[in-house]
């Protein structure tokens, strides 16, 4: 059982995270269409919920590969851990959670446009991302998918700055 165990390393921890996501997009997605099983109420959430499902599947086969590909660890051959501790590994939850908190805070003042390009840049770079071309064109495509989205297939209006 041990050598099980060793074998799946840490990775099994995100299988199980993935699982647990999974059965919460299959839960909602079902509440959605027990509430109201009309085409409106799933135009958004049926799609997406396959999307995120499939893109989750994808996910957990990778991890499944990687758990095989890396054969079981040896007691001795733990890994060591670097003596220099980034900003990130050190304060990254901490500021991840900061960061949503502003973000949420500044929907109302500045637009969910602009907060929500903002919030996807300062993710990026605090998570290794550095090519400024990159941060710049995701977190515009982000900002503006879903506001278009939300405006123009369920008609809800949202607050925003830039976009109309």
């Amino acid at each position: 059982m041990h050598n099980i165990l060793s074998h799946m390393g840490e990775r099994i921890g995100h299988l199980v995270l993935l699982a647990t996501f999974s059965g919460f997009v299959i839960w909602y997605a079902r509440d959605a269409w027990l509430a109201q099983d009309e085409v409106e109420n799933m135009l958004l959430i049926g799609p997406i919920s396959a999307l995120v499902l499939i893109l989750m599947a994808g996910i957990a086969i990778r991890q499944i590969r990687l758990m095989i590909a890396s054969g079981p660890r040896r007691a001795d051959t733990a890994p060591v851990a670097d003596a220099v501790e980034t900003i990130r590994s050190r304060y990254g939850a901490v500021l991840s959670a900061t960061f949503l908190g502003l973000y949420v805070a500044s929907m109302p003042l500045i637009g969910f446009d602009v907060a929500t390009a903002l919030f996807v840049a300062a993710q990026m770079v605090l998570q290794g991302a550095r090519n400024i071309l990159l941060i710049v064109f995701f977190s515009a495509l982000v900002a503006i998918l879903p506001v278009l989205a939300i405006e123009q297939l369920l008609s809800v209006p949202v607050p925003t700055t830039v976009l109309p």
